[in-house]
């Protein structure tokens, strides 16, 4: 009885899972991504992230003029946007914990496409915000 029980669960457990957007979401953002942007300023930055299964990610940052950053984080899917929460950065000056969210408006094996809420005081890339997938 007990092995058919835990079946029954699991079995609840996976539809659920395939019923939920947010956590198929959360699914495909594993792995390790790379996203080169461009400002206006002729500035820009290499961003590579790794994202693990419970959504913690580390991420290695290098500017176009060489500069290197490291920050940590959590990444959670919520009625669709990404959530980053950033708790540690190699930026001393950086507020922490701080908070980024933006749409996702497609992700699969290959690319994931995010659009960021814009926050006052902060550069935007010029170029579209796409993500490769570089490993799973």
């Amino acid at each position: 009885m007990k092995a058919i029980s835990a079946f029954v669960v699991l079995a609840f457990g996976v539809t659920a899972c395939g019923r939920d957007p947010d956590a198929r979401l959360q699914k495909q953002i594993v792995g390790t991504w790379a996203l080169t942007s461009l400002d206006s300023y002729g500035g820009g930055l290499t961003n590579t992230v790794t994202v693990a299964r419970d959504g913690r990610y580390d991420s290695r940052i290098v500017s176009r003029s060489g500069r290197l950053f490291y920050v940590q984080g959590l990444f959670q899917v919520q009625q669709g946007f990404l959530v980053d929460t950033m708790t540690n950065s190699s930026n001393t000056n950086a507020p922490l914990p701080e908070v980024f969210r933006a749409r996702i408006i497609r992700v699969d094996d290959h690319e994931m496409l995010l659009l960021r809420e814009k926050l006052k005081g902060w550069f935007y890339p010029t170029n579209e915000p796409l993500w490769r997938k570089v490993s799973r």
